[in-house]
Parts: structure tokens; sequence; C-alpha cells
């Protein structure tokens, strides 16, 4: 593909989907630069009462709590859960939400499922009965553009980087 036009119209559009990989001679070629900043575990909320889930085909709730379109972790929920061999459940009703904790609400009253950060969930004080299935880890990168070094945002790229071990998932 052609990766010296406007990367970011291909980002917002199909040419990179979720789960492209950019390699680093990608980003050369477009005059940015990455780095690794997190690594999360995903995993799948679904009721206390759900039986337990191994592959998409075993998701009985059909109805999603998710940000909205253009979320990372909604558009890999939507490919997990349409990767079903039921034709009857590639179906998928989306409940747009804004914010984590409307999401588990959603998930605690049985009506949805979900796909959140594992550090999500460890921040809970008090969690809520529901059950998880671990769907993939992903990591999250932080680009910019070659040559770009503000105090600012070196400090952050810093804070970023030194601490980067810290918010690995296991």
């Amino acid at each position: 593909r052609d990766l010296t036009g406007d990367w970011s119209s291909d980002v917002c559009s199909s040419d990179l989907g979720v789960g492209d990989a950019l390699s680093p001679q990608d980003l050369e070629a477009m005059s940015l630069m990455g780095k690794t900043v997190f690594r999360e575990e995903l995993l799948l909320l679904l009721p206390a009462s759900h039986p337990p889930v191994t592959h998409p085909d075993d998701v009985v709730v059909r109805s999603l709590a998710a940000f909205g379109q253009g979320c990372s972790y909604r558009a890999i929920a939507e490919d997990w859960l349409a990767d079903t061999t039921e034709p009857q459940k590639t179906s998928i009703d989306i409940q747009e939400m804004g914010s984590y904790h409307g999401m588990l609400a959603c998930v605690v009253a049985g009506s949805c499922v979900s796909l959140v950060p594992r550090s999500v969930l460890e921040l809970l004080r008090d969690p809520p009965d529901l059950q998880t299935h671990p769907v993939m880890t992903v990591d999250t990168w932080l680009i910019w553009r070659r040559n770009f070094n503000t105090p600012a945002f070196a400090a952050l790229r810093d804070v970023l980087t030194s601490s980067q071990d810290e918010f690995r998932a296991p």
C-alpha cells in the first residue's frame, strides 16, 4: 500500500483496520517514530449467570456495551463476536456507553457483554459479580513525527517509556 500520503486518513478509513500492524519500515516511510507504551489484556465481560465461554459461538447475550464508533476495543469485540459458525449469531446490537462504569452496569444487569482491559477491573475496589474470558493482548503505541521534540513531548515520552514495565499486563 502507498504509505506516502496522508496516513491519518488511512488510519481512520478501512485501509488500515484494527489489528493491522505498522512495521518500523512503515513508520519510517511516513516520517514517523513509535514505541510501545502499554500492553493490556482484553477481557470479555459476561453476566455472572452466563454459561462458560471458550469461543464466540458460546456467547448467548448478543448485545455489546461499548464506546462509540472509532474505539479500537469496540472493533476488536465486534470482530471477535462475529467470528461465529452460527449465522444467527452474526448480528450484534451495540449499546453505546460513555464510560466503563456504564458498560459494567449493563453486564452486571445481564443485558450486555463488554470488552475491557484487565487494568480497568483491577482499579475497582469492589469488583462486580461477573465472568471474564481473555480475548487477546494488545499493545498501545505512542507515535510521533520524526524530529518532533518539544520539551513537553519529550517529558511525556520519557515518563511513558521509563515506566513502561509498570503498565504491562503479565
